[in-house]
């Protein structure tokens, strides 16, 4: 799937529903890694509740997010850090004092066969979930799949 925000489909939209996905009454995702340069409040008031659920229903969610050129937020960062208290959680922070920013914007939902890759410019904060004109890649496949082991197995995670 091709995503093209604000003309087509809307990332914030669009990712609540894999969060919330389920299959016989029973989460569909076991995992999700995150790895972003920004999160602010402004998108956790669009994702906390919904990753407490996924949380409680023994999800586990790991993010990386950079602090580099102050767009994240402390409030969206305490956000993050508040999710720990629902289930698995960890909270990564990437900060480089030499040249070059952490940039990436990778999403990798994951059960025991399947894996979905979500790779674009949306950050978490509204603007990058809801308004700005955005753009991403979803790569539906198996969790073994190379495209997938070359993720995980990245600097990045």
């Amino acid at each position: 799937m091709f995503y093209n925000q604000p003309l087509a489909i809307r990332f914030g939209t669009e990712f609540l529903r894999h969060v919330d996905q389920v299959d016989h009454l029973e989460p569909y995702w076991d995992s999700l890694d995150i790895a972003v340069a920004w999160v602010r409040a402004s998108g956790m008031e669009y994702l906390s509740d919904r990753l407490a659920n996924f949380l409680r229903n023994g999800g586990h969610v790991s993010v990386i997010v950079g602090i580099d050129i102050q767009n994240t937020t402390r409030e969206g960062l305490q956000a993050l850090l508040d999710l720990e208290s629902h289930g698995h959680c960890e909270t990564f922070v990437y900060h480089n004092e030499a040249s070059g920013v952490f940039h990436p914007k990778l999403y990798l939902f994951r059960n025991d066969e399947e894996a979905r890759l979500i790779v674009g410019s949306n950050n978490i904060t509204q603007s990058g979930l809801y308004v700005n004109v955005e753009a991403g890649l979803q790569i539906d496949t198996t969790v073994d799949a190379a495209s997938v082991k070359v993720v995980v197995a990245s600097p990045i995670f």
